[in-house]
């Protein structure tokens, strides 16, 4: 995905702060910004947080 992103120049149009590799990474940034601290307390996307992975 990423060499047809950098091959079409899509990547520097979008801009690397805008690319996540994992959805994890991606919710984890976007997340917070998109609600009030009200509204993310009834959010089924923050209400369960998945563990963190560990890569040995």
């Amino acid at each position: 995905m990423m060499k047809v992103l950098v091959r079409t120049h899509l990547f520097n149009k979008i801009g690397a702060d805008h690319v996540y590799t994992t959805m994890e990474d991606a919710l984890r940034e976007i997340h917070p910004n998109l609600h009030s601290e009200e509204d993310s307390k009834i959010c089924p996307l923050g209400a369960y947080p998945q563990p963190e992975i560990i890569h040995p």
